[in-house]
Order: C-alpha cells, then structure tokens, then sequence
C-alpha cells in the first residue's frame, strides 16, 4: 500500500510541477501544491478506501480529519462541474494503471477492506449470541 502511496506522490508532484517533500511541508499553500494534496486525498479515499486517519499518515501536511474531508468533498464536487479538472484526474488515474502491480495491489486492499468489514459483522453477531 505504501509503494502505491509513493508512486501517486510522484506522479502528482511531476504533473503540477514541484517536489515530493510539499506533501509532508505543512507551510505551502500554493496552488499547485495544495491540488497536488487535493488529488492524493481523493485518489486515497475513493480508489483505496482509506480511512481518514490513514490519509493523514500519508499526507502530513493535513492536521486532521476534517481537513480531509473538506478537500475530498471539494474535489468531489469540482470534477463534476469542471471537466478541465475531470480529464486531469482521469489522466493522474491511466499513469497509477499503467504500473500492473497497483492494479493487483488495488483489488488486494479492497478485499482486506471487505474482510474487515465482514469481521466486524461477525463480531457484531457472535456479541449478540
């Protein structure tokens, strides 16, 4: 999960033209940079279905949760209006596919996650019993 997290920060920092360390500098507000941030929250919210908690371990730059979720519904919300933005992530998103192992890696965190879904269901009943 972590080499897919890297390579999104690289590709990220090479499209809107700056270094990789601006994700975890918490005094750059620049605009480039911040839709840089922008981007990787949601590519981590909606592609790998991180928590919250775990966008930031990745992101330092966002303090806390609530940062996180202002951006990713921001985000959200300009790819439906602006189709500039739209192709923009579309073409972030085809350079993660072109590495085979985020495809795999992808569908193996997104079946961990519904392990951990089913668990805690399991764990729900067996509390019931």
């Amino acid at each position: 999960m972590k080499a897919i997290v890297q390579r999104a920060k690289i590709i990220l920092s090479e499209l809107y033209e700056f270094d990789v360390k601006h994700f975890d500098n918490k005094m750059s507000r620049k605009a480039n940079i911040t839709k840089g941030r922008r981007f990787l929250m949601f590519f981590l919210r909606e592609s790998l279905n991180m928590s919250f908690n775990e966008i930031i371990s990745h992101c330092p730059a966002v303090t806390n949760h609530a940062t996180a979720i202002h951006h990713i519904k921001r985000m959200k919300d300009e790819l439906e209006i602006y189709w500039a933005l739209k192709e923009e992530y579309t073409d972030f998103k085809c350079k993660m596919l072109e590495d085979e192992n985020y495809v795999i890696e992808t569908q193996i965190a997104k079946r961990l996650e519904e392990r951990k879904q089913i668990n805690n269901e399991l764990y729900k009943l067996k509390k019931l019993l």
